[in-house]
């Protein structure tokens, strides 16, 4: 293995950084960033497995050295740690960590793998294969290629477990519903999994915790919440399982709380009752779960979650207590933290708005981080913009904080352009992020090129309460809205923004504030809208999660059109006097394409200056590296035409 010596350095966290290094970045030095995750340390203490741009790397606690250890996706250590286990070239694999070949464990692709504890068995999700297919005759009498919809047939997914000394599959679980995220009991006797098993399971989220034998046979519900409970862990000595638990039907994990129950069913208990925040910080969809996991000891349970514009780690007695806040500073402490097999250490990402993640190392008891990789050693060359947090009055005087990233080269008493970037959502929030929270926020790039931006947390956002993150519900675009604006003015009054230069841009519910901007304030000077609502009733008709929809605006479409309509910004269409460019993902379900469309067309009926581009192959936003790239040009030439 080639070995790599790194400079072992720690970054002061202040609440407003910056760099100047002499060297402006560009689009490609941005894009060519690489990125780590998942560190797992080993059972003895002395390496970390993490990996970075399909690489499998190790770093040695002792001699500080990063050595290259394989091509592929780690899954995890062996218990002993002397093999790691892989996904490479869709087959499954592990290796000696001193020295020796790979071995083939499974010669096919499983997807997503649950090895047990023992390694002897792998869980995966398996799903239904199509039905024969019809033949041509009663083809021919139904209609060709017609479909009726509630006869379509529904193709399960379902858990299944694979013996690797006799290499056979079984199914575990099985019926007319969904099964997700196994989880192996420390016994390997049983697993843990999620199944929607509700009246109405195909139009919302609402999951339960199951456990059934590793054998097969008849699952035990254990829990009934009428939200989705998510995130199964077991304690080490098998008794108890604690998951997060969303108390709202329709909100997800807008307002959760961490729970434990006994793992043979009974009442749970709620853990984080009095902790104002709620736990975890939902990544992607429910089916790929948070971090949470128990102390080897199983006295205490941790998990991480978004505080204001920082993340942070916790714990919590599994049998009660006060919640306790781990880690310290201004910085985002991502939920892919590992603990060791002592439960004294605990490794972690953590980024800051001038470094991107790298691996880093603390002793639980004493929060003292130690950096263990530096993959973007070439940043450092760069000038960076100089951030941090700002608050300001909001509507009825709520106080608002926001992520402010000045230009480059600012120099005071001069006045920038500036552009608002509002999030997704709406429950999500700006933080101390390396160039903003999403892929298509590029604040570096726009800071570089002389534009300040602001990415406010407008009423609605996640770290800031309870009462803070539902604050918004039948209001999407109304305080929320003057929230927003009223940070415009703080930058203004700072002397930083020039009011006569805004431009906002978003994507998703952020995409909605672009759309709903521009119909009600002729203060910007150009907005870019991604994927975003233009029309409530339609998107609750279409999207692939209508329920988010019926919670925001208090209702069905048939139950509360006046809010529906009130807050679509397709009905004041005509007001716009905004430069507007539009893009979408051709593919998208959570808000298709549809709703950029109708804009768009009414748009070019009244003659209005409006572009729209569409993403071919693309969801939700824009992934593909080419893809990022053509958006930020546009968006940069947007900006360079009109403010």
């Amino acid at each position: 293995m080639k070995g790599i010596s790194i400079l072992l350095f720690f970054v002061l966290l202040v609440l407003s950084y910056s760099v100047k290094a002499g060297k402006k970045i560009t689009i490609e030095d941005i894009h060519s960033v690489r990125q780590v995750g998942v560190p797992k340390i080993s059972p003895d203490n002395s390496r970390v497995m993490f990996s970075s741009q399909g690489i499998i790397w190790l770093a040695d606690l002792n001699s500080g050295e990063v050595s290259e250890f394989t091509r592929g996706r780690p899954v995890g250590w062996s218990s002993d740690g002397d093999r790691i286990m892989f996904v490479s070239e869709g087959k499954t694999w592990f290796q000696p960590v001193k020295g020796g070949g790979r071995v083939k464990i499974v010669d096919f692709d499983l997807g997503r793998i649950v090895p047990s504890n023992d390694w002897r068995k792998i869980a995966y999700l398996k799903q239904e294969e199509s039905p024969d297919k019809i033949e041509p005759e009663e083809n021919d009498k139904r209609g060709k290629n017609i479909i009726i919809v509630d006869e379509q047939p529904r193709l399960r997914t379902h858990i299944w477990v694979y013996d690797i000394k006799t290499q056979k599959s079984k199914q575990i679980t099985s019926g007319d519903y969904d099964d997700f995220f196994p989880v192996w009991s420390p016994d390997d006797k049983r697993i843990a999994f999620l199944s929607k098993r509700a009246p109405n399971e195909d139009d919302h989220r609402n999951y339960d915790i199951f456990v059934v034998s590793s054998d097969g046979g008849e699952a035990l519900r254990l829990t009934t919440n009428s939200g989705p409970d998510i995130c199964p862990v077991w304690s080490p000595d098998g008794e108890s399982i604690a998951y997060v638990d969303n108390r709202l039907p329709i909100r997800g994990h807008a307002d959760s709380d961490l729970r434990i129950i006994s793992s043979g069913g009974g009442i749970s208990k709620n853990l984080t009752e009095d902790f104002d925040f709620s736990v975890g910080r939902m990544k992607g969809e429910i089916e790929s779960g948070m971090n949470i996991c128990f102390s080897p000891d199983g006295e205490n349970i941790y998990f991480s979650t978004a505080i204001r514009t920082a993340e942070h780690l916790f714990s919590v007695p599994s049998k009660g207590g006060q919640v306790r806040q781990i880690s310290r500073g201004d910085a985002m402490y991502d939920d892919s933290f590992h603990l060791s097999k002592d439960g004294t250490r605990v490794v972690f990402t953590m980024m800051t708005p001038l470094s991107p993640n790298d691996i880093y190392i603390s002793e639980l008891d004493n929060w003292d981080p130690r950096r263990l990789t530096d993959v973007n050693p070439r940043l450092r060359e760069f000038d960076l913009a100089r951030t941090e947090v700002i608050s300001w009055a909001g509507a009825d005087d709520w106080k608002i904080e926001g992520v402010l990233v000045y230009p480059t080269y600012y120099e005071p008493g001069k006045k920038y352009p500036l552009i608002v970037h509002p999030h997704g959502g709406p429950y999500d929030s700006a933080g101390l992020e390396f160039n903003g929270r999403y892929s298509h926020s590029n604040c570096q790039i726009f800071a570089s090129e002389g534009y300040a931006v602001l990415m406010p947390n407008f009423r609605g956002s996640s770290g800031y309460g309870g009462e803070f993150a539902m604050a918004d519900q039948g209001d999407w675009g109304g305080k929320d809205f003057t929230d927003i604006m009223k940070g415009v003015d703080k930058v203004i009054e700072m002397g930083i923004a020039d009011g006569d230069r805004l431009a906002i841009m978003g994507a998703s519910y952020g995409g909605f504030m672009s759309f709903w901007a521009v119909t009600q304030t002729n203060r910007f000077k150009l907005a870019v809208a991604g994927c975003g609502i233009t029309d409530w009733i339609s998107q609750y008709g279409i999207m692939d999660d209508p329920n988010m929809v019926e919670f925001g605006l208090k209702g069905k479409p048939w139950e509360t059109r006046e809010i529906y309509e009130k807050f679509s910004p397709i009905h004041y269409v005509e007001n716009v006097k905004t430069p507007l460019l539009i893009w979408h993902g051709e593919n998208d379900q959570r808000v298709p394409i549809s709703q950029s469309y109708m804009f768009y067309r009414f748009m070019k009926k009244l003659g209005k200056n409006v572009e729209f581009v569409i993403y071919p192959g693309e969801g939700h936003g824009v992934h593909k590296q080419d893809f990022k790239i053509d958006l930020l040009n546009r968006q940069l030439d947007w900006l360079k035409k009109y403010l």
